[in-house]
């Protein structure tokens, strides 16, 4: 996979610069960043599936209205499903709803909503387990070593750090 330096590489071309007299790995880096951003964008907004992501089993805990343990790198959750905490019980899917549903708690969660970056609840009366597939964003690039995140980013990265 390629690196920040590859995406470094292909940007002095550009600025005719190969040799890095003017355009240092610490001068593109801010623009290089900005790039990154901008793909991940790219890739969000058209669906492209470099950007999908499985978690493993969150523990939703008894009465819990959000969860707390959503993954750090989530963009926009995809889907929920859920089950017993602790169980083997196949999983099943809950409901997405724009705003929790006006209803007493169950032993299952059964609905989820997507508000102000998190997903709410509203809550179990046990304690549950919930899986999750998302939109994820790519790691944040702090220096040439990085990895850019996916094959053939530096196609895109090069020239659009360039441009900027």
């Amino acid at each position: 996979m390629a690196t920040g330096t590859t995406a470094f590489d292909s940007a002095r071309v550009y600025l005719n610069d190969v040799n890095k007299q003017i355009w240092t790995d610490a001068v593109l880096l801010p623009y290089l960043k900005e790039a990154h951003n901008d793909l991940v964008l790219e890739l969000w907004s058209n669906g492209l599936p470099v950007l999908r992501e499985k978690s493993s089993a969150l523990t939703v805990t008894t009465g819990e209205l959000d969860l707390d343990s959503q993954p750090a790198d989530i963009i926009e959750p995809i889907w929920l499903k859920e089950r017993a905490s602790g169980s083997s019980d196949d999983w099943v899917d809950m409901t997405e709803k724009d705003f929790g549903p006006d209803v007493d708690q169950t032993t299952e969660l059964r609905y989820w909503a997507w508000r102000e970056n998190e997903i709410r609840f509203i809550g179990a009366t046990t304690e549950r387990e919930v899986l999750m597939r998302y939109w994820k964003t790519l790691t944040v690039l702090t220096g040439a070593a990085d990895a850019l995140g996916f094959i053939f980013a530096e196609f895109f990265l090069g020239p659009q750090t360039a441009g900027y």
